[in-house]
């Protein structure tokens, strides 16, 4: 039904294929399953599962909220090296950059968006 395919509207649904397009927490939520990991989706609902870190490694998240607010969490992406980071955006018609795809940034553009970034958080799991 339509509700049903909102709902799902940037979700990994199905990991056996590849998405034809995530939002950011549709992402690091897939890439988590993907491994056997317990996730939730939802950049909130990430950032309150996860454990602060000031040490990232690979597999680690990083999230901006407004106004560097905890409570206000929009975005999340995942460390990929000590240069990088993987994100997804979901699609959104009238932006400048490119959205719905997963993408490489660049770390330190995510460190100096202040005061939105919130820091690194690990899963539990793999503290």
């Amino acid at each position: 039904t339509e509700v049903e395919k909102s709902l799902m509207i940037g979700k990994w649904m199905d990991l056996s294929e590849q998405p034809a397009w995530l939002d950011c927490s549709g992402l690091t939520n897939g890439v988590c399953r993907k491994v056997g990991l317990t996730f939730p989706h939802g950049s909130q609902n990430q950032f309150n599962f996860t454990v602060a870190t000031t040490t990232p490694k690979m597999g680690d998240f990083a999230f901006f909220g407004h106004d560097g607010d905890i409570t206000k969490v929009y975005h999340v992406g995942m460390v990929w090296d000590d240069l990088f980071m993987i994100e997804s955006r979901g699609k959104q018609k009238d932006s400048n950059f490119e959205t719905g795809k997963v993408i490489l940034r660049p770390r330190i553009r995510w460190e100096k968006y202040l005061p939105q970034f919130l820091g690194y958080r690990s899963h539990p799991k793999l503290i």
